[in-house]
């Protein structure tokens, strides 16, 4: 074997290390699985605001008052609370109410198991950068 080839060797044995370094974390997982985990970082029972934007940047805000959900831009016109949440169970002879039956209970139950784009520029392609969107659902809890 001549010096040639023993560098080329020498340059492919560091790839496989680098490769392997790189193909697991610290624990011996595979860096591309993780665990499931919450999209949403608030519980449905949190949630004080709701704002929902179009591509033509028209815009929905509903609020939580002290009487339920309201239409923020349309003079505080109440708005279908049990479509939004799902209701709580009043006394003992309530009618059970199927889990998870309101838009902010589905919402913040969502949850992510494979990695998310992270890098801005990947964003628009996709239709969910700041500046370039199908549709964007701000929540806001109790401090904004």
């Amino acid at each position: 074997m001549n010096k040639f080839n023993k560098i080329l060797l020498g340059i492919a044995l560091i790839q496989v290390v680098l490769l392997v370094v790189v193909s697991f974390s610290a624990d011996g997982r595979s860096s591309t699985t993780t665990e499931p985990r919450k999209l949403v970082a608030l519980d449905a029972a949190d949630v004080k605001r709701l704002t929902i934007t179009d591509a033509e940047k028209a815009e929905i805000v509903l609020g939580l008052g002290n009487d339920g959900w309201t239409l923020e831009g349309a003079d505080n016109y109440p708005a279908k609370s049990d479509l939004l949440e799902t209701p709580a169970k009043s006394g003992d002879d309530a009618t059970p109410i199927p889990a998870r039956t309101g838009i902010l209970d589905k919402i913040t139950a969502l949850t992510v198991s494979r990695p998310i784009l992270r890098k801005a520029e990947n964003h628009g392609p996709v239709k969910v950068a700041d500046d370039k969107f199908e549709r964007r659902i701000i929540l806001e809890g109790k401090d904004g």
